[in-house]
């Protein structure tokens, strides 16, 4: 998996790993915290569950900062929050050594001096600086009267190469953290709710976690389980496809299954301009429409998209040139109600009689099938 990340702090921490001072050979920690926008007498609370933030400890601001010692044999993930807004929060890990923790309402809360609070806040400086860049870059491509075509081709492109690359950074970093609390940190915090990690990728890394983490997620892992399991029990490999009609992008309504008998096999693309898998996969299919629109293949996207700009400005941008529908109402779409669409991107292969011959299939599956039903 590539990796655009160079760890010199990490390659630092190795060479160094072979000396211990004092303090961390007795297992002894000390935190040092800093406290912004909080007064002298104002409570935070410690814990160590990030779900349901059970405090197991009271800390009092004083001066704008606060601390805690104690000696531990291990490294261990904590919250610190302030009693009176929860959103004032940061993880950080009690380790042997000596942590700082920079607490506040105003920037963004730092940890920092001890090898695994190091690695987190490398994690979350590489986030914000994506984050950055893609907000950036997202303003100049939608600012009013000034975007064009070439504008928001190029926008688009750096828009991917950031969303692949945040994508790859955090995989790799849970990864290589599977076994610790870091990895079970990046698959709790981003890999929950975020777009950069697809269901698949999260379900493996989820399924190796320790157990008492996989426990703590069980509820999350059940609900991407359901995601998956509710495409194939309504798109059923060997299954006829259900009709329905949707507008195209002129308002003209579209029945699928009409459009699916114009073609020998088509591919069935549930997407949205906002997901950015979604994205990620559109130009493989573009490479194998390029390949085999002239045979026999068809695509039809079907657009879980709320906005009609961002809908055909992604269209345009990433030369899906196949036929489009989309009713524009997100999740409420009766497309994700009729063929029971949880999770995007998501497809479905079917021949020119709606029969499904395969659902969510790599891409690599996928272009051998069509190649196998145009031989036919």
């Amino acid at each position: 998996m590539r990796h655009p990340i160079v760890y010199t702090l990490l390659s630092s921490l190795l060479l160094l790993s072979g000396c211990h001072t004092p303090q961390q050979q007795r297992g002894e920690y000390e935190v040092l915290g800093t406290v912004e926008g909080l007064e002298d007498g104002d409570t935070l609370y410690l814990s160590d569950d990030l779900i349901t933030r059970k405090q197991i400890d009271t800390l009092i601001v004083k001066g704008h900062k606060f601390s805690l010692k104690g000696t531990t044999d291990s490294s261990k993930l904590f919250i610190v929050y302030s009693a009176d807004d929860r959103k004032m929060s940061v993880p950080f890990f009690i380790e042997p050594g000596t942590i700082t923790v920079n607490l506040s309402n105003i920037h963004p809360c730092e940890v920092s001096g001890t090898e695994m609070n190091e690695e987190l806040q490398e994690v979350n400086d590489t986030l914000v600086h994506y984050t950055n860049r893609l907000n950036a870059l997202s303003t100049q491509m939608h600012s009013a009267g000034s975007t064009s075509k070439d504008t928001y081709q190029q926008g688009a492109k750096q828009m991917e190469e950031l969303f692949n690359r945040a994508y790859h950074f955090l995989c790799a970093t849970a990864e290589r953290n599977i076994d610790n609390d870091l990895g079970y940190l990046i698959i709790f915090k981003y890999g929950n709710g975020l777009p950069l990690i697809d269901n698949t990728e999260m379900l493996k890394l989820m399924e190796r976690l320790p157990a008492d983490k996989r426990e703590k997620m069980q509820h999350e892992i059940e609900m991407l389980y359901e995601e998956q399991t509710a495409m194939e029990s309504v798109l059923s490999e060997g299954e006829e496809l259900n009709d329905m009609v949707l507008p195209d992008r002129d308002g003209n309504n579209v029945s699928v299954l009409s459009e699916v008998k114009k073609h020998r096999v088509t591919i069935v693309d549930f997407w949205a301009s906002w997901c950015a898998p979604c994205m990620r996969l559109a130009p493989e299919l573009v490479e194998i429409w390029q390949e085999y629109k002239d045979k026999g293949l068809g695509i039809l996207g079907i657009s879980l998209d709320t906005d009609r700009k961002s809908w055909l400005n992604a269209i345009e941008s990433k030369g899906m040139s196949w036929q489009h529908v989309s009713d524009l109402a997100g999740w409420d779409s009766k497309a994700a109600s009729e063929y029971g669409v949880s999770a995007i991107p998501a497809t479905a292969l079917v021949d020119s009689k709606g029969k499904i011959l395969l659902v969510n299939g790599s891409i690599d599956q996928i272009s051998e099938l069509i190649a196998e039903e145009l031989k036919k």
